[in-house]
This record gives C-alpha cells, sequence and structure tokens, in this order.
C-alpha cells in the first residue's frame, strides 16, 4: 500500500532547504528513497539540503557516473543514480541489496527498476514548472 503524506510547493531554493530539514528529520537508519522526476528537476539538489542537516561536510554531487556515493557524517548517506542502467542484469551485478538493505540511509534517482521489488520506501516525485519545485511525498508498505 503506498500512502501520500505530503505535497509541498517551493517557490525558491530556501523553501527546498526548509523542506530538506524536514525530510531529514523524517528519514531513519535503513530507509530507502526514491527520487522520481525529469532531468534537471533538482533531485541531487534535495539530497545535498538533507545531507547538509546530517552534517555530511563531503560534496554531495550526482552519482550518474559513478552510479553509487557514499557519505558520512551523523549517518551514513546511499546515493544511487540508476538512470544509466538499461536492465535487472546491470543491477543486480551492482549489489545494490546488499548497500540498501544494511547500514546507512538509501537514495535512489530513476529507481523505475527495482521500484516494485522493494516492500517499504518513501517515494519523493519532483516536478518543475513555472518556476516552482512541486514535491509529492510518498510511503509505501
Amino acid at each position: 500500500m503506498i500512502e501520500k503524506l505530503r505535497t509541498y510547493i517551493a517557490h525558491l531554493p530556501e523553501d527546498t532547504e526548509k523542506f530538506a530539514k524536514e525530510l531529514a528529520n523524517l528519514f531513519q537508519d535503513g530507509d530507502i528513497i526514491l527520487l522520481e522526476g525529469n532531468l534537471g528537476t533538482g533531485k541531487t539538489f534535495l539530497v545535498q539540503k538533507i545531507c547538509r542537516h546530517w552534517l555530511i561536510t563531503d560534496d554531495v554531487t550526482s552519482p550518474t557516473f559513478a552510479i553509487m556515493q557514499h557519505y558520512q557524517g551523523d549517518v551514513i548517506v546511499n546515493h544511487f543514480d540508476f538512470y544509466r542502467l538499461k536492465n535487472e542484469t546491470e543491477l543486480q551485478n551492482l549489489g545494490w541489496k546488499e548497500i540498501a538493505y544494511g547500514s546507512g540511509i538509501t537514495f535512489i534517482e530513476w529507481p523505475q527498476l527495482i521500484k516494485d521489488k522493494l516492500d517499504r520506501y518513501y517515494l519523493i516525485k519532483i516536478e518543475f514548472s513555472d518556476g516552482l519545485r512541486h514535491f509529492e511525498l510518498y510511503k509505501a508498505e
């Protein structure tokens, strides 16, 4: 079952920062957060702002080319980007399950290949239109 928890509209980057603080207080060790949105909607930007609240001092960047990044501050963060993956074989070769179900909080951008394989997760849908970022937060259990 998937439940919509929250809708949030950001007019300015500072608004996204406020939403990121709310999310940083919500997410806990072991959570998996899926991020959906077109290119340039702010998926990585949101992860950067959340990580700032967890006192992560590393440069949080898009893992598009590396596919996976790890950060540590108050919590361990695993950050995946599956944009370039074409099939489940490539996905399995990453060992993503061991990482995602291990320690830390896991963010996954472009989660289409795995979404139906997860029992529980948060989902953040992001749309950018007319200069506004629209966020929808869901929880699946």
